[in-house]
């Protein structure tokens, strides 16, 4: 089951990307994420000469290099990719990227290399979201919550229990405003955030597997230290053709959303016109 922050995200998520396809005032779709790939990421079967050896695996992963990239239905945004070697043990490829990293690619790579105003989609990884004037919670002591409140000029009793306190910071706080949210509108841009786990309205996502599959194709016999050759050139070889394939399958990812829930909606209209003939008959 679905829950209904989520739902409401989505509705609003496709609200968006279908008015600006539609619109005359169209934006340039552009989708982000990162991904990872191990050192020994190979196939594991391929055709090889006898006198040459062939895959090898080994029960440990070894190194990981991180991928940032952004692309849409023109193909990358050139110049834009960042591929570089994890420093951390993390399973979670996620805790090798922050705040800082990402301001930085965004600023240094992404920016510059984007011709037009343009709609970027991205998840709610943190790094993405951190909030300017971010209101207080729970776990904050109760001197952080007054401070928070006299930041923003709002009224409180000094003798005031916390419950009170963050009841106050509950009914002032203004929607999140985001940090990268607000330096790519100084440039002309817009952000859109994917619903949580609806990672397949991102075309990237398909694009990354094709990546991977380069790679693994390649990789064979090599030393690690080539992911990221191997890498770049994998994407050089991924031409708009297939972000266009990309795209077109995950627009119709999104209608089939669309239309479940027309469908959803009938069928709850319908059952409560049932009800009300029941109830009045």
């Amino acid at each position: 089951m679905e829950r209904h922050d989520i739902k409401i995200h989505r509705f609003k998520y496709l609200e968006r990307i279908q008015k600006n396809r539609e619109g005359d005032d169209k934006l340039d779709v552009v989708y982000l994420d990162e991904t990872y790939i191990h050192g020994l990421c190979s196939v594991n079967k391929c055709w090889q000469n006898k006198d040459i050896a062939g895959p090898s695996k080994s029960i440990s992963a070894g190194p990981r290099w991180i991928i940032v990239h952004a692309g849409g239905e023109n193909g990358f945004v050139p110049n834009c990719c960042l591929v570089y070697r994890s420093k951390s043990t993390s399973a979670d490829y996620h805790h090798n990227m922050n705040k800082d990293n990402f301001t930085k690619w965004v600023t240094e790579k992404l920016i510059p290399n984007l011709t037009k105003p343009s709609l970027i989609v991205m998840d709610n990884a943190k790094y993405h979201s951190v909030q300017l004037n971010k209101p207080t919670t729970q776990a904050d002591r109760i001197a952080v919550i007054k401070e928070w409140l006299q930041s923003n000029n709002i009224p409180y009793d000094d003798n005031w229990r916390k419950c009170q306190l963050l009841e106050a910071v509950k009914i002032h706080k203004s929607e999140p405003k985001y940090q990268i949210d607000g330096i790519l509108k100084s440039h002309g841009h817009e952000v859109l955030r994917l619903p949580p786990y609806h990672c397949t309205f991102n075309p990237i996502e398909l694009i990354w597997g094709i990546m991977k599959q380069k790679d693994a194709g390649k990789n064979v016999n090599r030393p690690a230290s080539d992911i990221n050759s191997l890498t770049e050139e994998a994407f050089s070889q991924i031409g708009i053709d297939k972000w266009r394939k990309s795209c077109e399958h995950v627009i119709k990812i999104e209608n089939q959303f669309i239309e479940q829930d027309r469908l959803i909606e009938m069928q709850v209209y319908h059952k409560y016109c049932v009800f009300l003939v029941f109830l009045f008959r």
